[in-house]
């Protein structure tokens, strides 16, 4: 991925790729776009949400992420700066939510989906959220509001 540091646009949606989605997209500081939904694709959601800079539009959804969303605030905050639609449904993700102070960065959010996943936990408020007009939770393991 060195090779493409310029690259505003991935998508290699409904493929066959498999195996944890490969390090380096840290170096695609041009990245607006990044769809990977309905893949085969595993690993630790921390380690590939950490990586991404700048990126508005992220679909993961349909693959094998695992890992817990209750992240610490330095790991999240360069995604959550800018990020405007977020899909994370039909992985393994499990653990606890986003806490209240990350899901607060979240301002520029639009659409949330983590539908379809082991997420637990108490929800945090959603009141920070000025631009959210999409929040699909379904099939998780949370409580309260």
């Amino acid at each position: 991925m060195n090779d493409l540091w310029g690259l505003n646009y991935l998508n290699l949606s409904s493929n066959n790729f498999t195996g944890v989605f490969p390090s380096g997209i840290r170096n695609l500081q041009q990245l607006y776009v990044l769809d990977l939904h309905s893949n085969q694709l595993r690993g630790d959601i921390l380690d590939l949400v950490s990586e991404l800079r700048n990126v508005e539009f992220v679909d993961l959804s349909f693959n094998m992420f695992y890992g817990s969303l209750s992240m610490d605030l330095h790991n999240i905050s360069s995604l959550a700066n800018t990020v405007q639609h977020l899909n994370l449904s039909h992985n393994d993700l499990g653990g606890g939510f986003f806490k209240d102070e990350a899901i607060q960065l979240f301002r520029n959010l639009e659409v949330l989906d983590l539908g379809h996943n082991q997420i637990n936990g108490q929800l945090p408020s959603f009141g920070s959220l000025p631009n959210l007009h999409v929040l699909h939770l379904g099939n998780n393991r949370l409580f309260g509001l």
